[in-house]
């Protein structure tokens, strides 16, 4: 055999592989990465914990549980403190960070941001001295933010340290979940948490009004992600005013739940479960934000359970007259991804991504630096796009947001170069 027909018998060889490779479900496609901000834990921030989104210049904006402009002199002197930031984009393709408001208060740090059709900032604040509070931040001429508290929790029946980002309805209200507090019962007899809703008063004030309590049985305990620990879990609106969201507990099986809010004409909301978590094929805990698609199914990811323990991304379908079945869409193995939390995002073209606590072989977290995956919707096929190796980041805790090109951008709470986490960007 000559030397040619050997090269030419090898090169197909290693298409062949290639091509295998590139078709086994999973497998790693090759995508542009960016990082836009590597956090240090000082006066910029560190350990951004929530997700990332956009202002209508192309400006992100997110939080960090520690730094910020009072790092060094927080209570306790262990930098608990936190920062809301910018990052705004440079003509070199580089991103500038800028602080726009730090707690001052221990354990006071900020979660999850949303704007308002004003371009003001709402967010809310766990927990230190307090219960919690919802803020918001108003852009001034000069550049600068300024912050105010709307409403701090009383720890009873109002509720008891936020855990979702807040939703806003078309005449302003906002709307939200808290992790404790409601009615007792649950753990120390803190509650199981509250769906909320606040409402400007006229006099400068919000007025909180609960739209349900959560009992810890088949309705759900816990709603949202626990507030030390926010992934960007948002409660969802329908066309009809319903609002969606998840319980991390609960439900027939003690796994959690996936639940309606439909608003009464009494003016109270009545709560109903959609799907109750058995803890098997189907998941438990589910830790992501829903998101719906332009039909009104809902999408949303299981941190555990499924065929390999490692959690399933998930489509509860609303069939009419039949109402809502759940459809497992992957059932994550573990190489490369397992632990799918944070925010879910759709793509133009109607594709989902996300992100996986953990991933193999990464010697900066013991269980794994985590993922970036997506879901195509024609093929109904998953792969991953980026395996984070702790020099580019680890743990993306906050989930994703994907801009009108396509681009995916997010954080993760460690690695990088200052070792307290960075802010992403995906093209994929």
């Amino acid at each position: 055999m000559s030397f040619k027909t050997l090269l030419r018998a090898a090169t197909v060889a290693l298409m062949i592989v290639f091509v295998t490779f590139m078709l086994i479900p999973g497998a790693r496609a090759a995508s542009k990465f960016q990082i836009l901000h590597n956090f240090t834990e000082g006066d910029d921030g560190g350990e951004p914990h929530a997700g990332l989104i956009f202002d209508s210049a192309g400006n992100l904006y997110g939080t960090t549980f520690y730094g910020g402009t009072y790092n060094q002199s927080c209570p306790n002197g262990d930098h608990r403190c936190g920062a809301v930031f910018k990052l705004t984009p440079n003509p070199d393709g580089s991103w500038t960070e800028t602080v726009l408001f730090s707690p001052s208060n221990f354990y006071d740090f900020p979660n999850s941001l949303t704007f308002d059709s004003s371009g003001n900032l709402y967010g809310t604040l766990c927990c230190g001295a307090l219960n919690g509070a919802v803020f918001t931040l108003i852009p001034n001429l000069d550049g600068t933010w300024t912050e105010s508290d709307l409403y701090g929790f009383g720890g009873g029946e109002d509720g008891m340290f936020p855990s979702t980002a807040l939703t806003i309805d078309t005449a302003g209200s906002l709307y939200g979940a808290t992790y404790f507090g409601g009615n007792g019962g649950c753990d120390r007899n803190w509650g199981c948490g509250t769906v909320y809703k606040l409402t400007a008063n006229g006099n400068g004030g919000w007025t909180e009004n609960v739209l349900y309590r959560f009992s810890g049985g088949e309705d759900g305990g816990y709603p949202g992600n626990f507030p030390t620990n926010p992934t960007s879990g948002k409660l969802v609106f329908d066309a009809a005013g319903n609002l969606y969201g998840t319980t991390s507990v609960g439900g027939a099986h003690g796994y959690g739940v996936v639940f309606q809010l439909t608003p009464q004409p009494d003016g109270t909301w009545a709560e109903t479960v959609l799907h109750s978590f058995t803890g098997g094929k189907d998941g438990t805990s589910p830790l992501t934000q829903l998101v719906s698609d332009n039909t009104g199914n809902l999408y949303g990811a299981d941190s555990g359970g499924g065929a390999n323990g490692c959690g399933v991304l998930f489509e509860l379908k609303n069939v009419p007259g039949n109402g809502w079945k759940g459809v497992v869409l992957h059932s994550f193995k573990g190489q490369p991804a397992c632990n799918p939390v944070g925010a879910l995002a759709f793509s133009a073209a109607g594709d989902l991504y996300g992100v996986t606590l953990n991933s193999p072989d990464c010697s900066y977290y013991q269980h794994g630096c985590g993922t970036v995956f997506k879901f195509d919707s024609g093929t109904r096929s998953f792969r991953v796009l980026h395996v984070f190796t702790g020099d580019d980041g680890a743990t993306p805790d906050g989930g994703l947001i994907v801009d009108g090109a396509g681009n995916l951008f997010g954080t993760t709470i460690f690695g990088g170069t200052g070792y307290s986490g960075t802010a992403f960007e995906i093209m994929p």
